[in-house]
């Protein structure tokens, strides 16, 4: 092949990832949501990709002296075509199931593999920093997010407490509520400091790349920023609590931005100290730029890789070129024209009817439902009711999620507590004969209330195998499950000490064999005639 053939192959290669990838411009994972820069920053829940694609070009302007001279090196077929041969799979499902995010994995482990076919492991590294900070635009599965954010929330609500405490205000915590003299601070999801994390650490990347800090002080410094960013975060709750009054207290973007800056400053005090304490390590002078005169084209560089890479290199550029066919043909999988319609419905729709009676179990006026703290768990449908029986009452909760949709989940430990502003006693398993099912059995206490739940799913897969369905995508594919998942909670106020946990025991074992013989062969509940919805509550 001669240089101008070469020439049109690198072209080639660029043009057709344009093609293939330029979906990923318009990701929006928040449709029909306007996100601000706030919202980005501080959010748990909102997130703009198109702001990390910025960030990671340009660190790769930064960084392009260093990768052009890289260019020279020698390829690493066998890497190369693993990480190609992967990046391209990603790619082909990722359209058929309607998944920017796994197009995004995709383009990594193409660019990754097109850097090693041609220019080897030195030029992969320098680009993997990029890639890297591609990273953080991957939003996390609902289903993982939910085991991050409870817990997450209650160890913040635990340790501000524990702070107000020790400074001398008078505090009372119970989960993830703070009480004090005039407030009652309700630590949310935006509150846990996980975005908070996840952005220092990606400021501390870019400052330890900008600045001259030696690589051991350097991952130091990424490796301490999610607990300055923490403990920042701590800080900004215990001023919520202690100043409920103050105008900053209510603005939750300017307390953003503060602690944000603060975080900023102590990242680069931290760098001065470790400066101080690790001894700098001698560098190698860097080699002075040759002149414009004598710079090798980025192009022409290509075409020389082109010319090394050989038959690799034709082999790269049909997969690019079919890549991009993909994206421009190939089709796309669709639900029934039933499931179609209700895919972008309401995710909180309370219209889920239970039997007015179960084995004696009436059915009394529904009581309100915390939403609010149910809301990041988003369901699709649920029901909240109380029975009694001989004076004696068991609240059922009911939620479904028909699968439709990849950010949503319904597996958090926050089911098993009706809501905010409960202390967890104890939590264990047990198995529930009459749902033939293992529960998890809480013990839970709210001023002086003290209630037994039992939770469980249905249709779930485990925590492992469910995040590993979200992360690629079966249930938006041929490969769904069409029985929807279900949590259930059965609940009952007890008294005190071990008797009381005996006696609310029993009670919702025997309500447990009544719901189960008021369901069918599909898990669904036997209505009788004049069931109505529960109306408890909406969010949509």
């Amino acid at each position: 092949m001669t240089p101008r053939s070469h020439r049109s192959l690198a072209l080639t290669c660029l043009a057709a990832t344009g093609i293939a990838y330029h979906s990923l411009l318009r990701w929006n994972p928040n449709p029909g949501a306007e996100t601000h820069l706030g919202d980005w920053l501080f959010s748990s829940e909102e997130t703009t990709p198109q702001i990390y694609f910025l960030l990671a070009a340009a660190l790769a302007f930064r960084n392009r002296r260093a990768l052009r001279e890289r260019m020279n090196g020698a390829g690493a077929p066998r890497l190369g075509l693993a990480s190609l041969a992967l990046g391209a799979a990603a790619y082909a499902w990722g359209h058929y199931t309607a998944a920017p995010d796994l197009l995004l994995v995709s383009f990594a482990l193409v660019s990754l593999g097109a850097a090693l076919s041609w220019f080897g492991p030195g030029f992969a590294a320098a680009w993997s920093i990029p890639c890297l900070v591609l990273a953080f635009a991957y939003p996390v599965p609902a289903v993982l997010a939910n085991q991050i954010f409870y817990p997450l929330r209650l160890w913040t609500a635990d340790q501000a407490a524990a702070l107000l405490t020790l400074s001398g205000f008078s505090v009372f915590q119970e989960g993830n509520m703070i009480y004090g003299t005039d407030v009652a601070a309700h630590v949310i999801d935006s509150c846990s400091g996980l975005r908070a994390m996840e952005i220092l650490t990606l400021a501390a990347l870019f400052y330890v790349h900008w600045s001259p800090a030696n690589r051991l002080r350097g991952w130091l410094l990424v490796a301490l920023a999610p607990l300055v960013a923490y403990g920042f975060n701590l800080l900004r709750v215990c001023f919520i609590v202690r100043d409920p009054t103050s105008d900053l207290a209510a603005t939750h973007t300017v307390q953003g931005w503060l602690t944000f800056l603060g975080a900023l400053a102590a990242i680069v005090a931290l760098d001065r100290l470790l400066g101080r304490l690790l001894p700098e390590r001698p560098r190698a002078p860097l080699a002075p730029p040759r002149p414009v005169a004598q710079r090798e084209s980025a192009m022409r560089a290509f075409e020389r890789a082109s010319e090394r890479a050989g038959a690799r290199s034709i082999a790269t550029a049909a997969l690019l070129v079919a890549l991009a066919l993909i994206a421009v043909a190939a089709p796309r999988w669709a639900p029934s024209g039933a499931e179609a319609g209700e895919m972008h419905g309401p995710w909180v729709s309370p219209t889920l009817a239970l039997p007015l009676e179960m084995d004696g179990w009436a059915m009394r006026e529904a009581i309100p439902l915390d939403v609010e703290y149910l809301w990041p768990v988003q369901f699709t449908s649920f029901a909240s009711q109380p029975y009694s029986r001989d004076a004696v009452i068991v609240d059922l909760f009911v939620g479904e999620d028909d699968r439709r949709r990849r950010d949503r989940s319904l597996l958090s430990r926050k089911n098993a507590l009706p809501g905010r502003g409960w202390e967890i006693e104890s939590r264990s398993r047990a198995e529930l004969e009459a749902a033939g099912v293992s529960v998890e059995r809480v013990i839970a206490r709210s001023g002086q209330r003290r209630i037994i739940t039992y939770c469980w799913y249905e249709g779930i897969d485990g925590l492992g195998l469910e995040g590993l369905r979200a992360l690629l995508a079966t249930d938006q594919s041929p490969l769904r499950r069409e029985q929807p998942a279900r949590a259930i909670r059965i609940g009952t106020r007890i008294g005190a000490g071990a008797s009381g946990v005996a006696e609310g025991e029993r009670v919702l074992r025997e309500f447990a064999r009544a719901l189960a013989s008021s369901r069918d062969g599909t898990g669904a509940f036997m209505r009788s005639a004049n069931a109505a919805s529960n109306a408890s509550g909406r969010r949509g």
